[in-house]
């Protein structure tokens, strides 16, 4: 008998939107967003500092501010003082297992509302769990029209195809280098048989020289 397999609390209540970013490869964003308009940030599973082992460290601490201290500080149910978030602001810095240090980007407009701060003392939840309880933060996207709408995110559709397309593109140059380096040895190789041949022959076919006593 076949088990039926219930979509998880994220995929019921949340829709998936992915921001790339434009300035660093493999580094993207996966917004978490709910018909509220709520948005939560996570990593992409394709970010890199997911394959670098677990990560050592978590800080929103940057440029002589300190977020998490920012966010408890606004009040009101308005959040009229939150911190104003755009796409390209960074929201944290993420030191990945092999010392590499990420800039995370907010990757969409609107309010910050809450940082994790369970990322401070225990960062390998975004290894674990990045696409729920290892969210980076809480946005309240503050665009009239809906979340999808936005110019910098993809749906689960167009990233999946976007990054299939460079999975193709980079096989295609793999097997172009791989051709060409095999070409190379070929023609090198030809070369010397050429080479070889053509000393074959001469010492083969060439008439001997003989010498000759001219009678005086």
């Amino acid at each position: 008998m076949t088990k039926l397999k219930y979509p998880s609390f994220v995929d019921r209540y949340f829709t998936k939107y992915y921001f790339r970013n434009k300035e660093a490869k493999d580094e993207d964003l996966c917004i978490l967003a709910h018909s509220n308009k709520i948005c939560l940030l996570t990593l992409s599973p394709m970010h890199k500092a997911l394959s670098e082992g677990p990560i050592k460290s978590v800080s929103y601490e940057f440029n002589g501010r300190n977020l998490v201290e920012d966010v408890k500080s606004v009040h009101g149910k308005k959040k009229l003082d939150s911190i104003k978030t755009h796409p390209y602001r960074i929201i944290c810095h993420i030191v990945s297992g092999n010392n590499t240090t990420y800039k995370i980007r907010c990757g969409i407009q609107g309010k910050l509302l809450e940082v994790n701060e369970n990322l401070l003392k225990n960062p390998t939840i975004l290894n674990t769990k990045h696409g729920s309880e290892g969210y980076i933060g809480i946005v309240l996207h503050s665009n009239n029209k809906e979340v999808g709408s936005a110019k910098e995110l993809l749906t689960q559709q167009q990233y999946d195809e976007i990054n299939l397309k460079e999975d193709e593109d980079g096989h295609q140059n793999e097997n172009k280098n791989i051709k060409e380096e095999n070409l190379g040895i070929d023609q090198d190789s030809d070369v010397k048989e050429s080479i070889d041949g053509s000393e074959g022959l001469n010492d083969s076919n060439e008439p001997e020289l003989k010498r000759v006593k001219v009678e005086e």
